[in-house]
């Protein structure tokens, strides 16, 4: 296998980055993203995601491309993606995944250096680590203090006008996960929203679908009167796409 060459910065370079689900793995991937940009501005960066999470980047600075995979159409979705992915005329593939199948996109990718990681196929990369520095070959850090999420003017007044009326300091409670095995139990989210409340601070129930709704109806049905007050339920009411606006709302 070659030996793995960092991007130069020079002009021809390619880098297709890759964390393309779920939704708390591509979030974390938004600093990658932004500090491998701002380290090499003049290289266009394309993202591979799963459908639909490219409207979550797609219009952010550091994304020059967004790269789409359509998981509805099976094995059919999958070849495609690859296909792309040979005729885009990348230099560099960057994988943050670590999954089977972005080492079977690495392997046929026809990209000439690779860099990610792999549990028992790491040979697919020839940089079979999953370090931003050494992928970038220098010193790089990620920023952990900064909000790399870039939001627009419009939704920075839906967020202003959705929370008005939420007294700081604000909580996001992202009451839902993939698994039942990786949710808080729903008397943990109560106990923490009734001393959210004591403090003066408001919670904000963020989800989405029956179940995540159902869930958010039993936490308000256990809190004291004046947490109930200053909890404010928008499981099922927010596209996706504006739960990071929302967090950002809430952090600031």
């Amino acid at each position: 296998m070659k030996r793995y060459c960092p991007p130069q910065g020079k002009k021809g370079e390619k880098l297709l980055f890759i964390r393309y689900s779920a939704l708390g793995d591509v979030v974390r991937g938004i600093p990658l993203a932004a500090t491998i940009k701002e380290t090499l501005p003049n290289i266009p960066l394309t993202w591979l995601l799963v459908h639909p999470y490219e409207e979550l980047v797609k219009d952010q600075p550091y994304v020059d491309d967004v790269l789409v995979w359509d998981r509805s159409r099976g094995l059919k979705g999958f070849i495609d993606v690859i296909l792309r992915v040979r005729a885009s005329g990348f230099t560099h593939l960057l994988s943050f995944q670590g999954t089977d199948r972005s080492a079977i996109i690495a392997l046929f990718s026809g990209i000439k250096n690779r860099a990610g990681r792999h549990d028992w196929a790491s040979f697919v990369y020839n940089l079979p680590r999953e370090d931003i520095s050494q992928m970038l070959g220098r010193p790089v850090k990620v920023d952990e203090h900064r909000l790399y999420y870039v939001i627009s003017s419009k939704l920075v007044a839906f967020r202003d006008d959705l929370l008005k009326n939420a007294p700081l300091p604000r909580i996001a409670c992202v009451i839902g996960a993939s698994k039942e095995i990786k949710r808080w139990p729903l008397c943990h989210w109560a106990d923490l929203i009734n001393m959210i409340a004591s403090s003066g601070g408001s919670a904000i129930l963020l989800g989405h679908g029956r179940e995540e709704e159902d869930m958010a109806s039993a936490i308000r049905g256990s809190l004291l009167k004046e947490a109930e007050k200053n909890t404010f339920d928008l499981v099922g009411r927010l596209g996706w796409t504006r739960w990071l606006p929302s967090l950002t709302a809430v952090m600031q």
